[in-house]
């Protein structure tokens, strides 16, 4: 059965609230290592002009990431940042299937209170 059509609703600020969680719940960057690489390609996207990013927390079973950027952009940098994630992850620990819970999810963040909120709080995590 296909996956339902992601919702793609413009922020008008452009800033996004993005939660990647792992497959069950499970840790996927339980080592540091794995949260250094989520980070670099992170990075990377926004080296490339994809995203700008603003706030990040990487615990050990999801991420929290505020940053800005178009729709269809983040849409190309969160793929890119998840396939070789799962791939570095599964290559590593020697596990194979899904990384990950679902695709990410995105929220539109519409206020600037929602944004000092939450960017301040992943800032101080």
């Amino acid at each position: 059965m296909p996956r339902k059509a992601r919702i793609r609703c413009e922020s008008a600020a452009g800033f996004y609230h993005i939660v990647i969680k792992g497959n069950n719940n499970k840790y996927i960057f339980k080592e540091k290592r794995f949260k250094l690489d989520f980070y670099e390609f992170l990075c990377e996207q926004g080296h490339v002009g994809l995203i700008e990013l603003a706030a990040c927390c990487i615990m050990d079973n999801h991420v929290h990431v505020i940053q800005k950027a178009k729709v269809i952009a983040m849409s190309e940098a969160f793929k890119s940042i998840n396939i070789k994630l799962a791939f570095r992850h599964n290559t590593d620990t020697g596990s194979v299937g899904h990384v990950y819970d679902n695709r990410y999810i995105s929220k539109a963040i519409e206020t600037d209170e929602y944004l000092m909120r939450n960017g301040i709080y992943l800032l101080n995590r």
